[in-house]
């Protein structure tokens, strides 16, 4: 990829066993709090790259339901305990 890429913004639930919530619940929260701290809006995300294990099917796609428009391409990388750091390398 020619072009610089930057995480801006992270967020995460509480760890935690949170059985009385769904997973698209737990993903929205995450998602929310990145967004807020890069300071950004969700038009301004160009792709989306989804870590998942043990997950239902399309978590990306889910968690990304509520944003403004088509939404950005979403990526689902499940790949057991390595699905964050995959999820990372394919920015690159």
């Amino acid at each position: 990829m020619s072009e610089d890429i930057s995480i801006i913004g992270s967020g995460s639930t509480t760890f935690g066993k949170h059985l009385d919530r769904s997973e698209e619940s737990l993903t929205q929260e995450a998602v929310g709090k990145a967004i807020q701290d890069a300071e950004v809006s969700p038009n301004d995300i160009e792709a989306v790259f989804c870590g998942n294990v043990f997950g239902e099917m399309l978590p990306g796609q889910r968690a990304t339901l509520g944003m403004d428009g088509a939404g950005p391409p979403v990526f689902n990388i499940d790949n057991a305990c390595a699905s964050s750091s995959t999820a990372l390398l394919a920015l690159i």
